[in-house]
């Protein structure tokens, strides 16, 4: 809403999301929001029939280079005595809050998710540990973060052989793209992060209609997005080899010279194996 308080865009966001079916994300920012976003989560919970722990969602960042403030603290704290997790997560820049160098960037975002592991087991003693690929890249002309550069996911991959390392799982930010409309710009980045970071640590995502970085939602731009996810879902669908899926059958009846175009088969699986897109 245009004349509402800034500080209080963390209880009307929980309201948005609530009001339109979606989840909404768990910024806090201020202390003093603990006590009111606690009783709207509540409210939330009695209406819906659903425990406080399933429709609680808080979050805070530490801030890179390593460093967890006091507002964060005081927030996770509150919110432990309650028995309810807050998450700290850290979102550092390459050439920005954290070391140009690949390996640099890497090596500070490691520590960073160490570091936030014993918070986290400090405080709840079953915390597992998991790594993830959340470094952005900083643009050094205009000293803006992006998100859909190559770095983040060559950084991506970096975090998934760190977690066979570790033997612990991994996630990585992707699918996002720092075009300000529908372009091939948009499409290739997006493309590109979803693709790699799915090959590398095992899930790629696409965020839908959402374009410069994560600040302008196009409709135009969640149509196009949703072939994408589809095409891309194709691609890496685990194939189905049997002697039944081999048809052998079905190459004798077609005989030498012959086609599939109107076969049983052709008809009958055409809609699973084949993607068929609605825009492209």
């Amino acid at each position: 809403p245009p004349d509402l308080p800034a500080e209080f865009l963390p209880l009307a966001e929980k309201l948005y999301g609530w009001k339109y079916g979606a989840q909404p994300g768990g910024a806090v920012q201020l202390t003093s929001l603990c006590e009111p976003l606690l009783e709207m989560f509540r409210c939330h919970a009695s209406v819906n029939g659903e425990p406080l722990e399933k429709v609680f969602c808080a979050e805070g960042f530490l801030i890179t280079p390593l460093r967890l403030a006091r507002p964060e603290c005081e927030q996770v704290l509150f919110f432990a005595e309650r028995g309810l997790r807050m998450r700290l997560g850290h979102l550092p820049s390459q050439g920005g809050t954290a070391p140009i160098t690949f390996a640099g960037a890497i090596t500070l975002a490691l520590a960073e998710q160490i570091f936030l592991h014993l918070v986290n087991r400090a405080l709840w003693p079953d915390a597992e540990f998991a790594v993830a690929g959340t470094v952005m890249t900083m643009d050094p002309r205009t000293g803006v973060s992006v998100y859909g550069r190559p770095e983040q996911q060559r950084i991506n991959a970096a975090f998934a052989d760190l977690a066979r390392f570790y033997g612990c799982p991994c996630t990585g930010h992707t699918g996002l793209s720092d075009a300000k409309a529908p372009s091939f710009e948009a499409g290739a980045q997006k493309a590109v992060g979803a693709l790699m970071t799915a090959l590398t640590v095992g899930a790629g995502t696409i965020e839908a209609g959402l374009l410069g970085t994560d600040e302008i939602c196009s409709p135009v731009q969640m149509v196009l997005d949703h072939d994408l996810a589809g095409a891309l879902s194709a691609l890496l669908r685990e194939p189905t080899v049997s002697v039944a899926e081999c048809a052998v059958e079905e190459i004798a009846r077609a005989g030498s010279g012959g086609n599939f175009l109107a076969s049983e088969l052709t008809v009958a699986r055409c809609r699973q194996e084949l993607f068929f897109p609605r825009t492209w």
